[in-house]
């Protein structure tokens, strides 16, 4: 895990000296690829998942919920993703929210514990 928490540092140190409000980078997908591969993450979260059926949707809550690594690393062999991380604090303690989206209609959070 002290490999990803250095890249997410890094990223997060380059953003913010670009522009020092910034609470947002981008990370390469490889890296969290692997990071994932590894089980570099506390948990992982579907954000949204979207359908054309908007009842389904609704009633599968919108495909929130937390997933497997194995699911998540399926969709890597299929879509290449965009990601971007920023520090969020749930439930009193602080993680690295990393968001890899697909796609406009399906997107996954991975928590990372700061250390």
């Amino acid at each position: 895990m002290k490999k990803f928490i250095e890249s997410i540092t890094k990223a997060l140190a380059k953003a913010q000296a670009k522009n020092p409000d910034r609470g947002v980078a981008t990370l390469r997908y490889d890296v969290v690829k692997r990071a994932i591969e590894r089980g570099d993450f506390e948990k992982i979260i579907c954000a949204f998942h979207y359908t054309d059926d908007y009842v389904w949707d609704n009633v599968n809550n919108f495909g929130r919920g937390e997933v497997s690594k194995e699911a998540l690393l399926q969709r890597f062999n299929v879509l290449t993703p965009s990601c971007w991380v920023q520090v969020k604090d749930i439930k009193g303690k602080k993680y690295y929210e990393v968001s890899v989206s697909f796609h406009s209609n399906l997107a996954y959070d991975v928590l990372v514990p700061v250390a």
